[in-house]
């Protein structure tokens, strides 16, 4: 299941930096895109008379429900078909002990969308933000059992004093991501709280670049600019030959 997955704490700029990167449509594809895309195949390709006709009117309502059917039954097929998502994930991960799945309902939503991809064929590789590495335990073993296919890897990282100051900003504007206790926690506190988060986050990528996976570390915070360049470069380079990940693309 070849990808490029961003990991991060909640705040560092992952998401920011996914919406603000343009990658090259036939090496990459943003996660949000490949979903509406894989979506929008299943929906063509069904033969009924009625969707159709429906296929022919661009209402957004219509598409909608057009797009949900489509889903409901991709879902249907994965979740109730001849082998269960516990047999496809050790298929495609056989060195991955399935205990290790810290955040199953995470995992599945990714692991899911990666499936209907190979599916179809899809030969772009999918940016995944927090894709399967953040929802597995810490360790060497779990982590060697995902890097196979995983073609890089960005790491978003942050100084722990920003990135509570880039929290807190978010959650007077609603947006509930980091922890919910914050804005009730001493300076110091939260600043511990958030540095022993991306502690295990540094881990994690340690882990995974020792296992001879390209990995990439910014700061979006200090130099978004430059952050930007840096990961779309990265991609660039990891994402030329999806099937050999030590390949040179720059001969």
């Amino acid at each position: 299941m070849k990808r490029i997955e961003f990991v991060g704490v909640a705040g560092t700029g992952k998401s920011s930096i996914i919406r603000a990167i343009q990658v090259d449509p036939s090496l990459c594809i943003k996660y949000e895109e490949m979903r509406a895309l894989l979506v929008k195949r299943k929906t063509k390709k069904d033969s009924r008379w009625y969707f159709r006709v429906l296929q022919n009117i661009s209402r957004e309502r219509v598409q909608n429900i057009l797009s949900r059917r489509a889903l409901t039954e991709m879902e249907k097929q994965f979740y109730g078909g001849g082998s269960p998502p516990e047999n496809l994930i050790a298929h495609r991960f056989p060195e991955l002990e399935l205990s290790s799945i810290k955040r199953r309902g995470a995992f599945l939503k990714h692991f899911f969308w990666l499936v209907q991809a190979e599916e179809a064929g899809l030969e772009s590789v999918p940016l995944l933000d927090e894709g399967l590495l953040r929802t597995v335990e810490n360790d060497a073993n779990t982590i060697r059992g995902l890097s196979e296919s995983l073609l890089g890897l960005v790491h978003v990282d942050a100084e722990p004093a920003t990135l509570r100051e880039s929290l807190l900003g978010r959650m007077r504007k609603k947006n509930k991501k980091g922890p919910k206790n914050l804005p009730s926690l001493p300076g110091s506190e939260a600043v511990d709280v958030l540095s022993n988060a991306l502690d295990k986050v540094r881990r994690k990528a340690n882990l995974v670049d020792h296992l001879g996976v390209p990995v990439l570390t910014v700061n979006y915070h200090q130099e978004p600019g430059r952050a930007f360049e840096q990961v779309e470069e990265f991609i660039s380079s990891v994402a030329c030959k999806p099937f050999d990940i030590k390949a040179d693309c720059n001969p």
